[in-house]
């Protein structure tokens, strides 16, 4: 009797917090603006969840997208403070880097999170791009009907606090974000930890494979299996991954070495090819 007591207690206590928690939520999911050439949007994931039990990866190859929705997840960040996390989910991700077109893969998850001071309101804003993330106060991002708006870049889903194009170092695509395209705020659906059940599935979110070719890569694992343990501790992701707001794609120290090594390894292999054919 105590412990039914107890329980039906600590749902009266949680059920308004519950309640609270989905309210700053809804109120708070960003309208996305995507670029004039995207033909892709953010999705649901109803219609692969049933699927995800089949092994470590989905094939996501006939999907189609389905209602337009971003799944929003309150987390407590190490900093111990209150985090709204919108999490983004694209059947596929199309920028490649041309001729050699490594970079694309299926699935594509990103991240738009709030950290919120102690009247509820934000305070802070992380926006992830590839490895790294853009770090914002709200006042640096613009605003409709009281929330965010982020513009979302061609192909990568790469997001950005202004429309225009990020400048990555080559052999990396810029990232175009014009902001021409369309204009939606999608409705938010709250997740837990391991509510619904699709959150507690380690495979990736669709069958790319990367191999030996630089540049390629894997389809994505879902957002409670994110990098940096951004789903446990938002202030420690944003910490490690974010640049000042505004400021241009980081630069690599190794990127140049390596390509240009890569090229001299094709010329001298070229080279040898043709010296032995000679000699034939």
């Amino acid at each position: 009797m105590r412990s039914a007591v107890a329980g039906l207690m600590a749902i009266a206590i949680l059920t308004p917090a519950r309640a609270a928690a989905d309210d700053a939520l809804k109120r708070l999911r960003p309208t996305l603006v995507y670029s004039d050439a995207e033909r892709d949007r953010t999705t649901s994931v109803d219609r692969i969840a049933p699927r995800l039990g089949e092994g470590d990866r989905i094939d996501l190859r006939r999907e189609r997208p389905a209602r337009e929705v971003v799944y929003g997840h309150e987390a407590r960040g190490g900093d111990g403070r209150r985090w709204l996390q919108y999490w983004l989910f694209f059947l596929t991700n199309t920028q490649d880097r041309g001729i050699v077109r490594t970079g694309r893969h299926e699935g594509d998850w990103e991240l738009f999170q709030l950290r919120l001071d102690d009247a509820g309101r934000p305070d802070l804003a992380t926006l992830t791009q590839h490895s790294w993330a853009e770090g914002c106060p709200p006042g640096r991002l613009r605003s409709e009907r009281g929330a965010p708006v982020v513009f979302v870049a061609n192909g990568s889903h790469a997001l950005y606090s202004e429309p225009g194009v990020g400048d990555r170092q080559w052999p990396d695509p810029d990232d175009e974000a014009d902001g021409r395209g369309r204009r939606v705020r999608p409705a938010v659906v709250a997740i837990e930890d391991g509510r619904p059940g699709w959150t507690r599935w380690p495979g990736r979110w669709g069958d790319s494979e990367a191999g030996l070719v630089p540049g390629e890569q894997s389809s994505p694992r879902g957002p409670a299996f994110y990098e940096d343990a951004a789903w446990r501790d938002p202030s420690g992701f944003h910490a490690a991954r974010a640049i000042e707001c505004g400021a241009a794609p980081p630069r690599r120290a190794w990127q140049w070495p390596a390509v240009l090594a890569l090229l001299t390894i094709a010329v001298l292999l070229g080279v040898r090819r043709a010296t032995y054919n000679r000699r034939r």
